[in-house]
């Protein structure tokens, strides 16, 4: 499912201010979630770093396990 995420937030909306297409990205409901999942919203580049560096984690955590490669 796609969902519009609203880049300024709909409470800071007025009858005479509607946001444009440029101020609606698509993005998936988990990932809309994740931008809302806190007591304030973050942007898009935020999350991609958060799942960025949990990525980098997983795999440092990967490789630390897996001990140093076979000589």
């Amino acid at each position: 499912y796609i969902q519009f995420h609203h880049r300024a937030p709909l409470r800071d909306l007025t009858d005479q201010t509607r946001p444009s297409p440029a101020d609606l990205h698509m993005i998936c409901a988990n990932c809309h979630t994740m931008l809302h999942a806190g007591d304030e919203p973050i942007t898009l580049a935020e999350l991609k770093a958060i799942v960025r560096e949990v990525q980098r984690a997983g795999i440092r955590e990967l490789a630390d396990l897996m001990g140093p490669p076979p000589a």
